[in-house]
């Protein structure tokens, strides 16, 4: 049995710091210094979009954003990190240097370090909550300013950021977002019976979400993948990997050489044992898990089986 002490130690050790410096080092004073939410902008026409340099410090600031490389005609992917997470986590940047490579885009990454690194879960969720509310007041003073045009959005969002990513997206219904992925969402402490308190299919025209521990057990989206089951490596102490399994999976999927084909079954058991199908004869037969989810694919819980490590197929 792992202690709720080791299990701290771990998620501290992940790659967390006490505060969010590692973050942002603009060569200009970032006027957002000592917001709770913090918005780093990444795209194409960034110098370091590629390195491990940091983006360029964004927020409701007309100024800030005007001399930014955002642009409103273009798709606009928003990361939110859970957790003990900070925007110096290296998934973060595995992540965004492949959506960029994929398509011309707006990455945003939302860092919210200062409230995240709190051994307090219960105060670290209220936290999460506020950064989902933050970060839809941005997106619609983007709106607001820019022209951005929500359906153009999608805010993909790790354990407690896939809570943050539905309550942005409870506050963005008229009209709703295009897209929510949550990434192995967190459970604990959340009403999930309660649809305003947890991510769900009403937040976003299309959300879709990956399970791999048991963090993340009920289904939350319009599709839900539970690959090998939705149990990944799990438990001892290798769950907090499979934690971010989810993270890593949907990363490879962007421009790797995995499909990841998803089927309709009522287990992975069942899927396993040759009890369900695994062919596509039409459209809603499969999905495709991780980034290239479909809406016009499978809906429902969808079974897949793959390898524990990178490609993972």
């Amino acid at each position: 049995m792992v202690s709720k002490g080791t299990v701290l130690f771990l998620l501290f050790c992940h790659g967390a710091t006490v505060s969010g410096w590692l973050f942002f080092s603009p060569s200009e004073p970032d006027p957002f210094e000592n917001d709770m939410t913090k918005f780093e902008l990444y795209t194409r026409l960034n110098d370091d979009t590629f390195s491990t340099g940091t983006g360029q410090a964004v927020g409701k600031n007309l100024k800030a954003v005007t001399n930014s490389n955002f642009n409103a005609s273009l798709p606009t992917k928003i990361f939110i990190h859970g957790w003990f997470g900070g925007g110096w986590n290296w998934y973060i940047r595995d992540m965004r240097r492949q959506m960029l490579i994929h398509e011309d885009c707006n990455f945003i990454e939302v860092d919210w370090s200062e409230e995240s690194v709190n051994i307090n879960y219960a105060e670290a969720k209220l936290s999460a909550q506020q950064v989902g509310k933050n970060t839809a007041e941005f997106i619609i003073w983007l709106h607001d300013n820019f022209g951005l045009d929500y359906s153009l959005v999608h805010i993909i969002g790790h354990s407690l950021g896939g809570q943050a990513a539905g309550a942005a997206g409870k506050y963005l219904q008229n009209p709703p977002i295009g897209r929510i992925s949550g990434l192995d969402p967190a459970q604990p402490g959340f009403n999930l019976t309660d649809p305003s308190d947890t991510l769900g299919p009403e937040d976003a025209d299309f959300v879709d979400v990956i399970h791999t521990t048991f963090v993340a057990i009920k289904p939350m989206g319009h599709v839900d993948f539970y690959p090998n089951g939705g149990s990944l490596g799990v438990p001892a102490l290798t769950w907090i990997h499979s934690h971010l399994q989810a993270v890593y999976i949907y990363t490879e999927s962007i421009n790797g050489h995995c499909q990841f084909t998803s089927y309709v079954c009522e287990s992975y058991s069942k899927l396993t044992n040759g009890g369900c199908e695994t062919y596509c004869p039409t459209a809603r037969s499969c999905n495709q898990m991780g980034y290239h989810a479909s809406p016009s694919g499978a809906l429902g819980s969808l079974q897949l089986q793959i390898r524990e490590a990178k490609p993972y197929c």
